[in-house]
């Protein structure tokens, strides 16, 4: 139950998670209904008391396969080869005396620990593409003086060599698909700049990658050995489970569900842009910055509650009726990704897990907010007990029609991060986040919500070749409006 509630709050960082009283109001009418018995039609028949199995050890006397998701991707960098559309890159500011031979040997162990970081896609001889886990060696992490004759100067080169590592190209079929960097401003003044490929992780990773790195730094700094315990299993495990419990039965329950929910659905949500969408995407992204008061989230905060739903279900309701007003559309689809690690194993992985549920909701016939916040929550307990079903299962299933402009089944994605982050220690520096803006995104829009001491910090991230940045701004400040609104009138 608890892993169907941590997907249900789209948590995508492991650790430190803290719940006000609202929110554990929130997860008990979540637990509530994910403990029901759910057998209320042949697709829901078992779903919600269904256990899965353990995720074991398996033989690498062969390449591994591919698990779906990655699947997807390699087919996407077939697709549009050399593309940076799937990297991820993080990039923090280290102030202050920093063991940078402590801190390349972290690095290293979390690149040993972790076989996905140490892997390599090339094809089988029948064309298809495998895993292939390369030998651990030590991963070269150059540290580089970034030029400039004053402060400001230094700062502007630091932020376009971070920008020109993020946008860096993979080969997957060779390898490595994990890059580590660290560029120095000042004596006691660093950039540590981590850059992998989608294929290889996902938000979750990050965090898991925070927490490595504190475990390791703080005992290579004082002498100590690695304090982490080896893990049970990697992600190689995960693919052959994956491909191993999805099986043709287990599929088809879930594709039902899946066909009667989104049969009909509109082609594609027509959010008005600026510019003439090209023939091609470039996945040329920027972002907005924003956030929500503190006394704007309890009011949404209590309308949950009263509604039987979670902030994040109030909040996609908010953003759904703004899209039905800027598109006219009342048959609104929208992307919502999930964490997807439903075993404990899993958990401590670095890895490509997260799935992608398309959350279809009817806002027609003028219903009241209330209203609208219950269908959502239908939508959203619905797609949560059908989560497994791989995204690209789903397409391959509803066969939209393809177009290399847009992304398929949804061209805007809404998420939540509602758990406190472990942020990152490096012994007595002091450690923020550098150059938080997007350069590119795969859909059209994307809002990235997290809550953050009572506030919400949200980011908009919208394709740049469709959209200015007063467009942007001014969806966001109609977001604002109606969640305020919302938040004192209901």
């Amino acid at each position: 139950v608890m892993s169907r509630v941590r997907d249900t709050f789209d948590v995508e960082v492991p650790f430190g998670a803290l719940f006000d009283a609202p929110t554990v109001a929130g997860l008990a009418a979540v637990v509530d209904e994910l403990t029901a018995d759910t057998a209320t039609s042949p697709t829901d028949e078992g779903a919600g008391a269904r256990d899965l199995p353990a995720v074991v050890p398996v033989s690498r006397a062969e390449p591994l396969p591919l698990s779906y998701p990655q699947q997807r991707l390699w087919f996407l960098d077939q697709l549009i080869p050399d593309n940076p559309f799937y990297n991820l890159p993080v990039a923090c500011r280290i102030e202050g005396r920093l063991d940078v031979a402590a801190l390349h040997r972290a690095v290293t162990e979390i690149v040993h620990r972790h076989e996905v970081l140490r892997t390599a896609f090339p094809p089988s001889a029948g064309g298809r593409p495998v895993q292939v886990v390369q030998p651990a060696g030590e991963l070269p992490m150059p540290v580089i003086d970034v030029p400039g004759e004053t402060p400001e100067e230094v700062l502007a080169n630091a932020t376009a060599m971070t920008e020109e590592e993020a946008a860096r190209t993979f080969d997957l079929a060779k390898g490595p698909v994990f890059r580590a960097s660290v560029l120095r401003l000042a004596p006691d003044d660093h950039v540590l700049v981590l850059v992998l490929h989608h294929m290889v992780g996902d938000g979750w990773s990050m965090g898991v990658v925070t927490h490595e790195l504190n475990a390791l730094y703080g005992a290579y700094c004082v002498g100590e050995e690695t304090p982490l315990a080896p893990l049970a299993v990697q992600y190689g495990d995960y693919a052959v489970w994956q491909r191993g419990w999805l099986t043709d039965a287990e599929v088809e329950r879930q594709l039902a569900y899946w066909r009667q929910k989104l049969t009909g659905m509109p082609p594609v949500l027509e959010l008005p842009t600026d510019r003439v969408r090209p023939a091609v995407s470039t996945y040329q992204g920027a972002t907005r910055f924003f956030t929500v008061r503190r006394e704007t989230v309890d009011g949404l905060k209590r309308l949950a509650r009263s509604e039987r739903a979670t902030l994040y279900m109030v909040l996609l309701a908010a953003f759904k009726v703004l899209l039905v007003r800027y598109t006219g559309q009342t048959d609104v689809v929208v992307g919502a990704p999930v964490a997807n690690r439903r075993r404990a194993e899993l958990e401590d992985l670095i890895g490509f897990f997260v799935n992608t549920l398309a959350l279809r909701t009817d806002c027609s016939g003028d219903p009241s907010f209330r209203e609208l916040v219950g269908r959502v929550r239908e939508t959203a307990l619905g797609a949560y007990t059908h989560q497994d079903l791989p995204f690209e299962r789903l397409v391959t299933e509803l066969a939209p029609s393809r177009d290399l402009s847009r992304n398929p089944l949804v061209q805007t994605m809404f998420q939540l991060h509602n758990t406190e982050v472990e942020p990152l220690r490096l012994g007595d520096t002091t450690v923020s986040l550098f150059n938080e803006a997007a350069l590119s995104t795969r859909f059209d829009t994307e809002m990235h919500l997290m809550e953050d001491e009572g506030r919400i910090r949200g980011r908009w991230i919208y394709a740049s070749d469709l959209y200015d940045e007063a467009t942007v701004d001014r969806y966001v400040a109609s977001y604002l409006q109606l969640l305020e609104h919302i938040a004192r009138n209901f």
